[in-house]
């Protein structure tokens, strides 16, 4: 009879359910190919190695053990005299205490432990990534992220690639939507940051922070004129959304670096954010009061930095925090808008030199 049998903790209990095959021992969950890969034989042996022991099994084992090495150190223990007594007690806590310890930091060990399927269900995902098989990249990253849903880079990348997707589709309606997704997702890992990983998090934000800018210069250039023209007004609206949640995800993403950089002052972080203020700062779409803030944040966090980089953005002055006017906008420049009064002005001039000479020659005539 064939069993499937867990490549993680060697249980044959595996149900169904939602067509995925979940492991009720460890959890891990399995897709149909995946599952199949996994049929043993009951009895005989895998690849050369005998099956392992169920979990039950194990640990019937595992208490068979500790009440024998129970008994044993109670017999001893009632021999010892008092002193040697109180040394085995003190040890004991030490013991209990330090397997405590453990305990605590097993989350992220065995987040750590990641089976084949999941290596390469990664692999998979970043190769379509760098590809730009965004389609792709997104089924490989669900289900990344519906196997450990504290995989940071699934969280985010799942979203990401649909959004690049939309982009270089033409779902322009949903678009809006996904920004604003990608923004809620950028919030929960920050939320969920764990210092513990703190390498791992540096890396996987600097990749975060250069493909944000890539998805960033995908931004439409509203044209709002042409809009108007052809009375496309939806167009108009739906391009104004977007830019919206492109300044709403640059945002985000600086207040998720406050969050981090609160608990894990890393340089990185600190340049990361002195990098996305700085952009915030020329991003249309950021509110000014919001770029107020952008300002003086840079500024606290550039006192950090130049303590181990002083050339890093050596020479920085506070940008202006509200929107350019209509000319700047138009791409006039001061120049322009000078000429222009200059010819008003010398308009202005030659008809009042015109009115002079007519009233001049009609005084002559009545004369």
């Amino acid at each position: 009879m064939k069993k499937i049998v867990c490549e993680i903790c060697g249980s044959s209990n595996i149900v169904k359910k939602d067509g995925v095959f979940i492991c009720q021992d460890c959890g891990l969950k399995y897709t149909a190919d995946e599952a199949k890969k996994l049929l043993v034989e009951v009895g005989e042996t895998k690849k050369g190695k005998s099956i392992p022991e169920s979990k039950s099994a194990k640990q019937i084992s595992s208490s068979v053990s500790q009440v024998n090495a129970s008994q044993t150190q109670s017999n001893s223990f009632a021999s010892q005299s008092n002193s040697a007594k109180l040394q085995t007690i003190t040890s004991t806590l030490e013991t209990i205490a330090s397997k405590l310890e453990n305990r605590v930091s097993e989350p992220t060990t065995i987040r750590k432990l990641r089976s084949a399927s999941y290596v390469n269900n990664l692999n998979n995902a970043r190769r379509a990534k760098a590809a730009g098989e965004w389609s792709e990249a997104v089924k490989y990253y669900n289900r990344l992220e519906s196997a450990d849903s504290h995989d940071f880079e699934a969280v985010f990348y799942s979203v990401y690639c649909r959004t690049m997707a939309a982009f270089y589709s033409t779902q322009k309606i949903k678009r809006p939507e996904l920004l604003n997704v990608l923004a809620s997702n950028i919030r929960i890992i920050a939320k969920n940051y764990d210092i513990s990983e703190s390498s791992e998090m540096q890396e996987l934000f600097s990749r975060m922070s250069n493909d944000l800018a890539k998805l960033v210069s995908l931004r439409p250039m509203q044209n709002l004129s042409r809009n108007i023209k052809r009375h496309n007004y939806r167009d108009s609206i739906i391009e104004s959304n977007i830019n919206d949640g492109f300044a709403q995800c640059e945002v985000s993403f600086v207040d998720a670096l406050v969050q981090i950089y609160a608990k894990d002052k890393q340089i990185v972080y600190a340049k990361l954010l002195v990098k996305h203020c700085d952009r915030c700062l020329d991003n249309y779409y950021v509110k000014p009061d919001v770029k107020a803030i952008m300002n003086t944040r840079i500024e606290d966090t550039l006192r950090f930095i130049w303590q181990f980089d002083p050339n890093y953005y050596e020479g920085w002055k506070p940008k202006r925090t509200t929107n350019p006017s209509l000319f700047e906008l138009l791409g006039c420049g001061n120049v322009l808008v000078l000429s222009i009064i200059g010819i008003i002005l010398l308009v202005l001039f030659v008809w009042g030199g015109v009115a002079l000479y007519e009233a001049s020659l009609r005084s002559g005539a009545r004369i």
